[in-house]
Parts: structure tokens; C-alpha cells; sequence
């Protein structure tokens, strides 16, 4: 997974200009998981304000009964949920 690589990239860069391997193994796990919450962050933005405006327009156009209920019920808000979720579940475990 490219978090991996760029984890150990970040690590070796501060071992070459002298940090103690603990302490680059330290910041390397810091700056990645700030990396993770700048994506989880980036996904969440993606998809609230960007995907499901044009979601909203186009199930109102349609003017069917199930995407009614879609937006009634706020079932894509709930779903839009899910992508900060999924960022954080399948990169968390390489940072680490």
C-alpha cells in the first residue's frame, strides 16, 4: 500500500538526518495518521458536498417514488457516512 511506503520513506529521511530510530519511527506514525484524517477529511468533503448535490439533482428530475423516499428519509446523507468510515477502517492498520 502506497501509506507504507510513504511511511517508510518519512522514516529513513529523518534517520538520515540524525533522529534517533525511535523518534523517526514516532514522528513518521504521527505524521502518517495526520495524513489518514487529511484523507478520511477530503473523502467525507467529496462526498456530502460535492456527490450528493448531484445525486439530490438528479433524483429530483427523475420524480420517482423511490427517490422520494431516498430524500425524505435521508438515506444519502446517511450513506455519505460511510466514506470518512471506510478511509479510516482500510489505512489505519499501515499506519501502525
Amino acid at each position: 500500500m502506497i501509506i507504507i511506503q510513504i511511511g517508510e520513506l518519512i522514516r529513513d529521511w529523518f534517520i538520515n538526518i540524525g533522529l534517533p530510530e525511535e523518534y523517526a519511527t514516532l514522528l513518521r506514525t504521527v505524521i502518517i495518521i495526520g495524513l489518514i484524517i487529511f484523507l478520511a477529511y477530503l473523502a467525507n468533503f467529496i462526498t456530502k458536498k460535492l456527490l450528493l448535490v448531484y445525486i439530490r439533482r438528479w433524483i429530483r428530475k427523475t420524480k420517482t417514488e423511490w427517490g422520494e423516499l431516498i430524500l425524505e428519509h435521508q438515506l444519502l446523507r446517511r450513506l455519505a457516512n460511510y466514506a470518512p468510515a471506510l478511509v479510516l477502517y482500510f489505512t489505519i492498520p499501515s499506519a501502525l
